[in-house]
Order: C-alpha cells, then structure tokens, then sequence
C-alpha cells in the first residue's frame, strides 16, 4: 500500500474515530444512568469479576488490592445491585464524574470503601498503607 493510501486511511479512521469508538459503549455516566438497575448491575458484576482478577505477571500491590476488594465485598455483603446502586449515586451526587466510565468510579468507590481492607492486606505483607 503506498503513503498516500496510508495516509488517506489515517484520515479516515481519525474522522470517524471518536464515533466508533464509543457507540454501543458504556463510556460515562450518561450511558450507565439509563441502563436498566438489572443491566447496571449485570454490567457491575462483570466489571468487578475482570477487575479482580489476579494474572500470574500481576505485581504484589496490584494483587493485593485485588484480593482485598474481593474480601471487602464479601465482608460487607455488597451484592452487584448494591455496588451499581452506589456508582449510580457518585454519578448523581458528583457530576464532576459524569465523563468518567463506570470502571473509574467503581476504582473510586472501591477505593473508598475497602481502604481499610487493602491497607490490612499490604501490612501483612509488610507494605506500608496507601
């Protein structure tokens, strides 16, 4: 393919790449909001499942975090409707978030919420607090 095809292409993509890109996504809080409270929280599910889970080449803190907000969750008895309740309310409560993906505001829920957990975990391990 000669530059000028690659370059027509590169183009191309840039144009159209912001629409692609985002349609039939779940980019922000507008697109979380209007999804059903059973979608939202089938949605929250899968996204905690995949963002929990500890790979092989994951680094000790990042593991830790991981294994912490599985305990978190399962201590406080936090069903999938209830954490999609509760990323629903930091969209509704700050709109400074409504252009965050839910996976943001799930970190920063989840953050808040285990803090106690995770820094229980790494002083185990011998790591200060976060």
């Amino acid at each position: 393919m000669s530059k000028r095809h690659l370059l027509g292409l590169s183009c191309l993509f840039a144009a159209f790449a912001g629409e692609a890109g985002a349609s039939g996504f779940v980019n922000n809080g507008a697109a979380f909001e209007v999804m059903t409270p059973a979608a939202q929280a089938a949605y929250v599910e899968g996204l905690n499942d995949s963002a929990n889970l500890i790979f092989v080449n994951d680094d000790l803190p990042t593991a830790i975090v991981k294994y912490a907000r599985t305990r978190c969750l399962i201590e406080h008895k936090t069903t999938s409707v209830i954490l999609a309740q509760e990323i629903n309310n930091v969209y509704v409560v700050n709109k400074a978030m409504e252009k965050q993906p839910p996976i943001a505001v799930y970190i920063y829920v989840m953050t808040a919420t285990c803090k106690d957990f995770i820094n229980q975990e790494r002083a185990r391990l011998g790591l200060p607090p976060v």
